[in-house]
């Protein structure tokens, strides 16, 4: 048995103390002594050297795992490029067995094309440790291409002097595929930002760069190299709205600290220093820590969307009340809400629940919506609101008393910064509607059946052998039994109008090409007794070929003969009108009710006004601009004050392009639908000037014979009753002895100073009057204080400040109608007094005459007397309004409004 190194060891030990205590031996014992030492130390050295014998067997086994193992592929090449040796991870690169391997040409494994990248490794010189790199397509197990990144090291010469290279293989396959996806990414982005009509950014939220594409700056009036507006995130805050600093900050600060979709809507300042609305799109990239890195998105201007979202917040309220007033149901509520914050009042008569239940949370949809549609709405509602656009349902509701009644439900989405935020819309009963299609869907067969029996005439086309089948209807209408009619496309053809085959043609090709849904032609065609019937022509392919050639054609023949003579004598009564209207010289007119639509106007409208029709078709408002300024204002509050009811009739002057200037009486009537609702107004405007020229003529000679008159009965009347009266008073002295005589001439007297006294009246009356230009207050004030000294009664003149009439005419006549005022007050209304108001106004005067007297009748006032009547006439003429009106505590006042040609201050 082998003794242990530690035997060994104290052996030694032993030996060495037994020497060194002193023992005298002989020189052969020493000498056995020390063999036996070195026997010991050669077996101590013996089992070292076997220890280090299996480590270095560890060693070996476990470099040969790691280089079998190894994450690359290892092999070592002869400059003949022969595999010497190679590892397992290699062998699965190149798909085979390490022993059908071995030995063999690596350049077999390689792609033809790149087998000329080989040679470098294989004539690698120099020392030992020089590299080359290349990339090698291989192809692998199963013809699979496979990319390696190859670097070889030059190991030396082996035992023949042949050098050696070990080269290591890693596969880049995936890396290279990455890559070439990476790019074709990268250049679809760059194509889609090129063409988005969006502009896109990228934040880099650890360096605050930002990536602007060139449609963000060029929808801020930036080039993409304009220097004002560099890749900074500076660039975007300097031009943000300070309104929407806040709000953007926070909607940045929820989708950095929550990884929420960024959205936020906003103002940017253009480089033209206009603000316009945009509204921001955008997400966040995170790293492994869920920490924000980066944030990219789109904006899109919203200028025109937001301004029209202002106009229809604006009129909100006008269209609420649009709502309120038609028969639908107008509502609002929050989209994560399930109970209505509006709903119109017509909700409580069409479906009997109080307000106050649409306001219950899922009241509506538990209580109102007929169970078997509710299931079908709430899916319907989830896929809209997931789309974000307007909508439209339709489903049934079950009203209050039992009765199920069908909607259609008008769906407006109004979105907010994070998406859909309330719903608005209107509920529209289609119940009619729904029952008519239920009615319709189940008549269909039966129509279908009683077609035959209709008064229309059926036809049957085989297009590709041209048969042509009709029923009795239609042979009958044409006046031949059906025995006469061949059943030929032909003799439908050698039937139809020559002038109107070209239409009916042209509407078959039109539908056998596809290019209308049905066949439709009006045309006529030849009677038996040789007289034209006229037909409306309607079919419909029913049968194509598999190329889209059509087979079979069916349809209609309906006789519209009676149509088109009715048609016909329309038109000939509408050419009729218009050559009357023509002749006439009045214009006829038709208009829409705003007047913004000028529907019809009579040729009689260039003679008169001087301008063409045509232009008035074009531009209806051009007939205000032909007015006399001076009556335009007039004119428009008569038509505006009667609009309503579409009736007026005014008179006002117009300027003809000739300068000319012409008097026109207008009048309107309305035009309704029926139902009492306006739909139009037509009138008559014809010219008066002549008309007018001849009142003007006929006062001046009733103002004339006036004068006469009153001249004539103060100068030769009034002077023979005073002569008369002295004569009697003589007499009356003389017969005093008999009392019956002188009674008697006392009362002739008295008769006679009282015909003395109305016959100055009169003559006052009559009087010629001159107002001088300007002086209508003074000869007012003296008319005032004439009459009453001759009535004997109290006649008040007020002038509120100077009124200046400048035109002497006008003045005339407003004296006369104050003057006809007073007499018809103390003559008629037995006033006991009367006032007289002369005030300026904005545009003229205004002549007030009230008196306490008894009155009058309005309707009997606006008839009116002859006074009444010459009162009117002289308003006319000057272009002022008469008003009367019952005075307050009795009597009647008259209103004269005259608008002079220089506005009094």
């Amino acid at each position: 048995m082998k003794a242990t190194k530690a035997e060994l060891i104290q052996r030694i030990a032993h030996l060495k103390k037994r020497q060194s205590a002193g023992v005298v031996a002989l020189a052969h014992e020493r000498m056995a002594q020390d063999l036996e030492v070195h026997q010991v130390e050669l077996e101590t050295q013996n089992q070292e050297l076997q220890g280090a014998q299996h480590l270095l067997e560890d060693s070996r086994d476990r470099y040969a795992d790691l280089y079998d193992f190894a994450p690359v592929g290892l092999l070592t090449l002869d400059s003949r490029g022969t595999i010497r040796e190679i590892n397992l991870t290699a062998c699965a690169m190149l798909g085979a067995e390490r022993t059908r391997l071995l030995h063999r040409p690596f350049h077999t494994h390689v792609a033809p094309d790149d087998r000329a990248k080989l040679r470098p490794h294989l004539e690698l010189r120099g020392q030992p440790g020089a590299r080359v790199e290349t990339e090698l397509q291989l192809v692998g197990k199963g013809g699979a291409t496979i990319v390696l990144n190859v670097q070889s090291v030059l190991m030396g010469d082996d035992e023949n002097g042949d050098l050696r290279c070990r080269a290591a293989l890693t596969d880049v396959t995936a890396h290279r595929r990455a890559e070439v996806a990476l790019r074709h990414a990268t250049e679809r982005f760059e194509v889609a930002v090129a063409g988005s009509a969006d502009g896109l950014w990228d934040w880099d939220l650890t360096t605050d760069s930002v990536y602007y594409s060139p449609r963000f700056k060029e929808l801020l009036g930036f080039t993409a190299t304009d220097r004002r507006f560099p890749d900074v995130l500076a660039s975007f805050k300097t031009r943000l709205h300070p309104e929407d600093v806040g709000p953007t900050r926070d909607a940045i600060a929820r989708a950095v600290r929550d990884g929420a979709p960024y959205r936020a809507t906003y103002r940017l300042k253009t480089a033209d220093g206009d603000w316009r609305w945009f509204e921001a799109r955008g997400a966040t990239l995170r790293d492994a820590h869920d920490a924000a890195t980066r944030m990219a998105g789109s904006i899109t201007d919203i200028t025109e969307r937001r301004q029209t979202e202002e106009s229809l917040r604006a009129s909100e309220q006008r269209f609420r009340h649009l709502v309120e007033s038609t028969r639908m149901i107008g509502w609002e509520r929050p989209v994560k809400a399930t109970s209505f914050t509006y709903v119109s009042p017509w909700a409580r008569e069409a479906l009997g629940y109080p307000l106050s239940d649409w306001m219950k949370p899922g009241f509506f949809h538990k209580q109102m919506v007929h169970p078997d549609d509710r299931k079908a709405l709430a899916q319907r509602n989830k896929e809209a609101l997931a789309r974000e656009d307007d909508f439209e349902l339709e489903y049934r509701l079950v009203t209050a008393d039992g009765r199920t009644l069908w909607f259609r439900d008008i769906v407006h989405v109004v979105r907010g910064m994070e998406g859909p935020e309330v719903l608005k819309g209107f509920l529209i009963d289609i119940t009619a509607r729904k029952h008519a299609e239920t009615a319709l869907r189940e008549s269909e067969l039966q129509q279908r059946l009683a077609l035959e029996g209709a008064d229309l005439g059926l036809w049957d086309w085989n297009v590709p052998t041209g048969h042509f089948a009709v029923n009795e209807r239609w042979s009958t209408m044409l006046g031949h039994a059906a025995a006469e009619i061949d059943p030929q496309i032909e003799s439908w053809r050698e039937r139809v109008h020559p002038d109107d085959y070209p239409t009916a043609r042209g509407a078959w090709e039109a539908h056998r090409a596809g290019q209308a849904d049905s066949y439709e032609a009006e045309y006529r065609i030849r009677h038996k007794q040789r007289s034209w019937v006229w037909i409306l022509d309607k079919g419909r392919v029913i049968e194509r070929a598999a190329d889209g050639a059509p087979i079979r054609v069916c349809g209609t023949h309906l006789d519209i003969t009676e149509r088109k003579m009715a048609e016909a004598a329309l038109r000939l009564s509408e050419e009729r009108f218009r050559q009357m209207s023509g002749a006439i010289n009045q214009v006829f007119w038709m208009t829409s009710v705003d007047k913004n639509e000028m529907l019809y106007v009579s040729p009689a409208y260039e003679r008169i006004w001087g301008r063409t029709c045509a232009s008035l078709y074009a531009a209806p408002g051009t007939w205000l601009d032909a007015v006399h300024p001076e009556d335009r204002a007039t004119l428009l509050a008569a038509i505006t004050a009667q609009q309503a009811a579409g009736t007026y009739d005014v008179d006002y002057r117009i300027l003809r392009p000739d300068g000319a200037e012409r008097w026109i009486r207008d009048r309107a009537f309305p035009i309704g639908d029926g139902t009492g609702a306006l739909q139009g107004i037509t009138g008559i405007a014809e010219d008066i000037t002549e008309r007018r020229r001849m009142q003007i003529e006929l006062l001046k000679i009733s103002d004339d014979v006036q004068q006469r008159i009153g001249q004539d009965l103060h100068d030769d009347i009034c002077q023979k009753l005073a002569g008369i009266t002295f004569r009697l008073q003589r007499l009356q002295g003389k017969g005093e002895a008999n009392s019956a005589i002188h009674r008697g001439i006392g009362e002739i007297n008295d008769l006679l100073r009282g015909a003395t006294v109305d016959a100055r009246t009169l003559a006052h009356t009559l009087a010629p009057v001159s107002v001088e230009p300007g002086g209508l207050t003074d000869a007012l004030e003296g008319l005032a204080a004439r009459s009453a000294s001759l009535f004997g009664i109290p006649v008040d003149f007020t002038g509120t400040q100077p009124v200046t009439v400048s035109d002497a005419v006008a003045a005339g006549h407003l004296y006369r109608i104050a003057q006809e005022a007073i007499t018809n007050a103390r003559t008629h209304g037995k006033a006991r007094r009367i006032r007289v108001t002369l005030a300026a106004t904005p545009a003229g005067a205004c002549l007030t005459i009230a008196d306490n007297g008894r009155g009058c009748p309005l309707p009997i006032a606006d008839q009116g007397g002859m006074g009444l009547r010459i009162m009117h006439s002289r308003a006319g003429l000057i272009g002022a309004t008469l008003g009367l009106a019952p005075t307050k505590g009795g009597g009647l006042t008259i209103t004269c409004d005259f608008r002079s040609h220089t506005p009094t201050p």
